[in-house]
């Protein structure tokens, strides 16, 4: 599904398809685009470790990731949350990560990021600070993009001033939003947004006024937003202007995180008076079925029971297992 004439968008991962991530592939006739290029897993849901289907998942989009990146242009990376970059540390517990992969996916690339100095947390200051030092080493160029607008031929590369991650005064800090722009077509990415929540995020996405809108949906699965009924009905009716004005939106990320976020979202639409609006993911775009791995952990766990050499893995102090690759041979 791609109803666009001179802009390629190709979901590469996410939640739908089975890890945390929301890359994606945008090209235009002057360049090709990776944003958001990193996947990763829960390290613990519901009391579970990730089962061995979640770490080959994982594998499998890093690769994926690597692919799109070899005759890639610009990557572009929205904030430091490990599942939206590739970070220069070794980690196979829950990010599949290591030297190799950071210097094949960042070397010789334009690579347009979050400026750290603004509104993030010192966690993500602290992840920008490492990967900004190497990644300077390797690319061809690094560049803050908050606010800023890039050309290449008739491409436009369009940010909009940091915007909280989620809630106002989120402790997750802030984003960015990426709009690609050729001619009258435009694809636009927001993250993080959990909605969005906010209606200052909302009336950006707006106003931008994209053909296609790849949106991070609300976090149905943490308590604290299923306790706060207003930020469940304004993030959902938030969604409900997107999608009555936005001809393709893709709402995925934290929504699948939730087996049952159709459902929910949905009854939540017909409470404020939609009951005729389809929600698509990234699965849904390509046409295939959703992949919800992490919101069924439990149940790949007794359906596909692991090898013991995986459950020793799994009682390694968390320090071993992040530079032990978990054993996934049966």
């Amino acid at each position: 599904m791609n109803e666009l004439k001179n802009i390629e968008l190709l979901p590469i991962s996410a939640e739908s398809l089975g890890v945390r991530s929301l890359a994606v592939s945008v090209k235009t006739p002057d360049l090709k685009i990776i944003i958001d290029p990193g996947c990763a897993l829960a390290p613990n849901r519901d009391g579970y470790y990730p089962h061995p289907i979640e770490y080959e998942n994982l594998i499998k989009f890093t690769l994926k990731i690597l692919k799109f990146s070899k005759d890639v242009d610009y990557l572009i990376i929205s904030h430091y949350h490990h599942d939206h970059f590739k970070p220069p540390i070794e980690d196979y517990f829950t990010l599949n990560s290591n030297f190799e992969i950071f210097d094949e996916l960042y070397s010789n690339k334009k690579v347009l990021i979050k400026n750290p100095s603004l509104g993030c947390s010192r966690n993500s200051q602290n992840r920008a600070k490492l990967f900004i030092s190497k990644c300077k080493k390797i690319a061809e160029k690094v560049e803050f993009a908050d606010q800023m607008t890039f050309f290449e031929g008739d491409t436009e590369i369009k940010f909009s001033d940091p915007v909280f991650h989620g809630e106002l005064n989120s402790k997750g800090g802030k984003i960015i939003m990426s709009q690609v722009i050729y001619q009258d077509e435009s694809i636009l990415h927001a993250s993080d947004v959990q909605g969005p929540i906010l209606n200052e995020t909302t009336d950006w996405i707006l106003k931008s006024n994209p053909n296609i809108a790849i949106i991070g949906g609300p976090p149905l699965y943490l308590s604290y937003f299923q306790k706060n009924l207003a930020y469940r009905i304004n993030a959902i009716k938030n969604m409900r202007k997107i999608l009555k004005k936005i001809p393709i939106s893709i709402f995925d990320h934290h929504l699948l995180r939730t087996k049952d976020w159709n459902r929910i979202a949905l009854n939540t639409l017909k409470q404020i008076g939609e009951s005729d609006l389809r929600i698509l993911t990234f699965a849904s775009y390509l046409k295939i079925q959703d992949n919800l791995l992490e919101a069924n952990r439990k149940i790949l766990y007794d359906s596909f029971p692991v090898s013991e050499k995986f459950l020793k893995w799994l009682s390694l102090n968390e320090k071993i297992k992040k530079i032990t690759p978990p054993p996934l041979d049966s």
